[in-house]
């Protein structure tokens, strides 16, 4: 039995980023309203899926997409305290490191430096 999608990705490497790091070969996914709706072999998802479009060759690596979280807005509480070391300050003795901040702390230091 065949089903629709919008696209089929097919792709040399597919990097699932599951709970047991599957990372699959010769692979394709199908997607359909922006959901991914299945992960498997080339040639079984292209017998299974009859998409709308299809991308990506066995030259290709498909992998969820990077999100930056990193910033450095928490910081603010070290501005200014150091500057005439000549150095980033963050990394002076007992300078507050952005790691040891928690949740609530970073989240606030955040807004305060927006």
């Amino acid at each position: 039995m065949s089903h629709t999608c919008d696209l089929l990705v097919q792709a040399g490497l597919l990097m699932t980023l599951d709970d047991h790091g599957t990372v699959q070969t010769d692979a394709a996914l199908a997607i359909s309203g922006g959901r991914i709706l299945a992960t498997g072999p080339r040639a079984a998802m292209a017998a299974a899926w009859q998409p709308a479009r299809r991308l990506g060759s066995d030259q290709h690596l498909v992998m969820p997409g990077l999100v930056n979280t990193h910033n450095h807005t928490p910081l603010t509480l070290v501005r200014d305290m150091v500057e005439d070391a000549g150095f980033a300050p963050a990394y002076l003795p007992n300078v507050p490191q952005g790691d040891a901040f928690s949740e609530e702390d970073a989240y606030l230091l955040a807004r305060l430096g927006a």
